[in-house]
């Protein structure tokens, strides 16, 4: 498969993640609080990129420093709390 088909499909299976998503956070957002569902989201989508963030770790030539996750760790703790209220 050529690099121009394969982003091609790429393309094409992410719109179809993302345009599905709108559907489930709909009926989700009518069964759990706000804060909830925006912690659910974050926690599934932080451990789906968990294997992308390893592989980028083992072939890059220089890692980030380890204040850079506790940074993002932080912002992503930072909103949970404020949309707790």
């Amino acid at each position: 498969m050529s690099a121009r088909a394969r982003g091609a499909l790429l393309l094409i299976v992410v719109t179809c993640l993302w345009g599905s998503t709108f559907a489930v956070v709909k009926t989700l957002g009518q069964l759990l609080p706000a804060a909830d569902l925006i912690f659910w989201r974050f926690l599934i989508a932080s451990v789906a990129l968990l294997p992308l963030v390893a592989w980028t770790r083992r072939n890059a030539a220089r890692t980030p420093a380890p204040r850079t996750a506790g940074g993002a760790a932080a912002c992503g703790g930072t909103g949970f709390f404020w949309a707790r209220g």
